[in-house]
């Protein structure tokens, strides 16, 4: 049985164009994937890293791109008026699927910076100091925490 599929040149170019924005992200540098052991697929967001010695990068991409909103309407709160490429704390909101329902939450990357992606209109790419947090804060079911989430944390 075959199983390829059919691609159009569209298809190529879009694997081109993301492998050439991965690799300017992440150049030749040694990095090694952040591993997320507890992958929620309910979750409104995906969420993606790789760790090196200078710097963490990650990629936030929304699960449903119909419902992506710019940063300042979906990941940085209206009074935050700061460059984005000056280093600060961004903090998403986010639903995560714990605990049998989703709940509304924020992940916030401390010592940030914020860039949009080249390739992908739903995507921004996020990097900040290797030692610095990336916090989870649930209020609505008392969790706070830091990603990748612990995996007891359902």
């Amino acid at each position: 049985m075959d199983w390829a599929m059919p691609v159009t040149m569209r298809e190529h170019q879009l694997l081109h164009d993301t492998m050439a924005e991965l690799d300017n992200m992440l150049g030749c540098r040694s990095f090694e994937w952040v591993v997320d052991r507890n992958i929620r697929w309910e979750d409104s967001v995906i969420l993606s890293g790789a760790a090196g010695p200078q710097s963490r990068v990650w990629r936030i991409t929304p699960a449903r791109p119909a419902e992506f909103r710019r940063p300042l309407e979906f990941g940085m709160a209206m009074h935050q008026k700061r460059d984005i490429a000056t280093p600060g704390t961004l903090t998403f909101p986010v639903s995560l699927g714990l605990r049998g329902r989703q709940s509304p939450c924020s992940i916030a990357f401390h010592n940030a910076t914020l860039q949009r992606s080249n390739v992908s209109n739903f995507g921004w790419w996020i990097s900040q100091l290797p030692s610095a947090a990336v916090a989870v804060n649930c209020s609505s079911i008392g969790l706070l925490t830091t990603w990748p989430l612990p995996k007891h944390v359902q």
